[in-house]
């Protein structure tokens, strides 16, 4: 853990998903590194490699995912532990420059998160693997 990471935030891999009108469920893995004001991350679904960052202040999230062609904006609530504070999901509302908009959900892999039923799908697939450069290189649309 950093200096600068407050110790509720758990750095490491995530999964998740997003739901968009008439597509199969949009699963994703990610890497994300917290700091004590918002988060960095790199990660994969079936859209592409995307990196994202975000601004958390307090319980509230505000995030980017840039994709190779296109960005897309990330709202919503931090759910923590009652016990220790420690960050358990992330969900809300993504909204593209277009328009378009659905709800998603993040949570630590492995941590027993509800959503990992969809999981199991097979209409939720997620690339092999993304480079370094794919998801490094993308650039923000808009």
């Amino acid at each position: 853990m950093s200096s600068n990471q407050p110790p509720y935030l758990c750095s490491g891999a995530y999964e998740g998903w997003w739901r968009q009108a008439q597509l199969p469920v949009g699963r994703m893995v990610l890497t994300i590194v917290f700091s004590d004001t918002g988060l960095r991350a790199t990660g994969q679904d079936w859209v592409g490699c995307f990196r994202m960052s975000g601004d958390m202040t307090g319980d509230s999230f505000r995030g980017i995912k840039h994709y190779a062609t296109h960005w897309v904006e990330y709202l919503g609530r931090i759910q923590r532990s009652t016990a220790d504070g420690s960050v358990i999901s992330i969900s809300g509302e993504w909204r593209t420059a277009g328009g378009e908009t659905g709800p998603f959900r993040i949570w630590l892999a492995g941590s027993g998160e509800d959503g990992e039923h969809l999981m199991a799908r097979e209409d939720v697939d997620v690339p092999v693997s993304c480079g370094a450069s794919e998801s490094e290189g993308s650039s923000v649309a808009g």
